[in-house]
């Protein structure tokens, strides 16, 4: 992820690394190996980490949402960024409306098998963006919990007004 997208070519080469891969897959990968070890070996091994290098970054990231994420994990992230590139690829011509839609629906429905409902999405969306910016510090979260709750919880909302079990496609 994060390569220059200069033409049509390019994007769809993310749009197709959001759709099989993103970041989910390296996040699942340590996901595995950590959940592998007891709790005890996990807490070791964590302290043991170099401190300021990117992977541990990323571990500690990790370790946090162990066994606290839904089980679609950080997919959101990757469905949305890959649902914002489609708008942009569709405004600047690189995709075609058939092509934009049809991507727009595999992000749609893989997010519907991911998740159970849009709480489960926003939380799995919150945590991607942590992995991705390397935040430990957990600033987003803290930084927007309000518009995260209104977005969850108000009667205005898109979420309270959009049923995630849309029928789509």
């Amino acid at each position: 992820m994060k390569k220059p997208i200069k033409d049509a070519e390019s994007l769809k080469r993310e749009l197709e690394g959001f759709s099989s891969t993103g970041y989910r897959n390296s996040f699942d990968h340590w996901t595995r190996i950590l959940s592998s070890s007891s709790e005890a070996e996990r807490a070791r091994y964590m302290q043991s980490l170099p401190e300021g290098q990117e992977l541990t970054t990323e571990l500690l990231c990790i370790h946090h949402y162990l066994s606290r994420l839904p089980a679609g994990g950080i997919a959101a992230l990757d469905y949305a960024w890959g649902s914002c590139l489609c708008q942009a690829g569709l405004a600047l011509r690189y995709l075609t409306r058939e092509e934009h839609d049809a991507y727009l629906l595999h992000f749609a429905l893989s997010a519907q098998r991911a998740y159970a409902n849009w709480s489960e999405y926003v939380i799995g969306y919150a945590a991607g963006l942590q992995y991705m910016n390397r935040d430990f510090s957990f600033s987003y979260t803290q930084e927007h919990k309000v518009v995260l709750t209104q977005l969850l919880t108000s009667r205005h909302s898109p979420f309270q007004k959009v049923s995630w079990n849309l029928k789509l496609g």
